[in-house]
């Protein structure tokens, strides 16, 4: 299978559609490659994206209600659950909001 050949990282944020919202200043830069892992790889259909996004929002309020987000270590009497009332659902994300968060 031959492969597309793609624009660069550095190439799609120096393209001028991005600039608006750009500020090369205040963007930091990894010392290191960032990987992708095989759940976001495999990734093709908006309802894979939808329960990606979900599986985040959920793990981000579960590790900042217990203060170790950044840690990625949440504690199991972090609150989650305690208000289902008060929290989304993943259905309650629109199709247009996904597909923003991905592109």
């Amino acid at each position: 299978m031959k492969s597309i050949p793609r624009i660069s990282v550095v190439e799609a944020l120096d393209h001028p559609y991005v600039q608006d919202c750009r500020d090369p200043e205040g963007e930091p830069v990894a010392d290191h490659q960032v990987g992708i892992d095989a759940e976001e790889e495999s990734a093709t259909l908006l309802d894979d994206w939808r329960e990606l996004i979900w599986k985040e929002i959920q793990n981000f309020r579960l590790c900042s209600r217990s203060g170790n987000y950044l840690n990625e270590n949440p504690t199991r009497d972090s609150g989650v659950g305690k208000e289902p009332s008060q929290f989304l659902t993943k259905d309650d994300v629109d199709d247009d909001v996904v597909v923003r968060i991905v592109l």
